[in-house]
């Protein structure tokens, strides 16, 4: 969600336009990142930046219309610690249960729900790029967990 006129025509498009114009959009920026890349020294790991032409899935929101939000970000009132509520926020529900009957300790043995989302970093609340990070911060978990 962004608070552009552009961001409310997004909100009346249909779901396989909106797909349309971020794919596009991810074209438009590997391509120029694989030019970059190409005329740089190679001292990095290459790394694959083909996009496909459409995704395997996708969920489009509409965060502008949606009663709950209207597009709203995060916010911190006065008297509130930030930093502890949003910490609190990226807390992931773990599942509790022993891998046998027979052990008796509690130690989560993998996270069942996790949180991303600007609203769950102390880091950088409201932000577009705090919600990216969570999103690599939980696949990370997720990854660890498996």
């Amino acid at each position: 969600y962004g608070g552009s006129d552009y961001s409310e025509q997004i909100e009346d498009m249909h779901d396989e336009a909106v797909v349309f114009e971020c794919m596009k959009v991810l074209k438009k920026i590997c391509s120029k990142a694989i030019k970059a890349r190409d005329n740089s020294l190679r001292t990095r790991r290459q790394v694959d930046l083909t996009v496909p032409d459409w995704p395997i899935d996708y969920f489009v929101s509409r965060w502008g219309s949606d009663p709950f939000s209207r597009g709203a970000f995060c916010y911190v009132p006065p008297g509130v610690n930030g930093f502890e509520e949003l910490k609190a926020m990226s807390t992931p529900i773990y599942d509790f249960r022993p891998k046998r009957e027979e052990e008796s300790n509690e130690k989560p043995n993998r996270p069942l729900i996790m949180f991303a989302g600007e609203a769950t970093t102390p880091y950088h609340p409201s932000t577009i790029h705090g919600a990216f990070e969570t999103g690599i911060r939980e696949a990370y978990r997720l990854d660890l967990a498996l």
